[in-house]
């Protein structure tokens, strides 16, 4: 693949077809997921999010109707909100891998 061509993906002169993102990421050694997310206002819209932990995660968690209402959710949270969740989040994590160590 050309770097001209890559150079108009980036810059948005390019639109890449699903073949030529595959080449991109197996060369950057990346997994693929891409995210349909278009609306009513964007129908188009999609998200590309290319690192291993969410490639792997993601899948999983969406099968999770919770998560996917709390992630529903979030999208009308201030960031402080949004922030004080996830600090919540964080300490029962921790506190579960505590659990966990402890009754090993």
């Amino acid at each position: 693949m050309a770097a001209s061509h890559i150079n108009k993906i980036e810059h948005g002169r390019a639109y890449p077809t699903f073949q030529t993102l595959q080449k991109i990421v197996a060369a950057l050694g990346l997994p693929l997921v891409i995210v349909l997310d278009g609306s009513k206002a964007n129908p188009d819209a999609v998200t590309i999010v290319s690192t291993p932990v969410v490639a792997q995660s993601l899948p999983q968690a969406l099968s999770r109707k919770e998560l996917v209402e709390l992630l529903l959710i979030g999208q009308e949270l201030t960031d402080e909100q949004i922030e004080a969740i996830l600090g919540v989040a964080r300490v029962m994590g921790t506190n579960k891998d505590k659990n966990r160590l402890s009754r090993e």
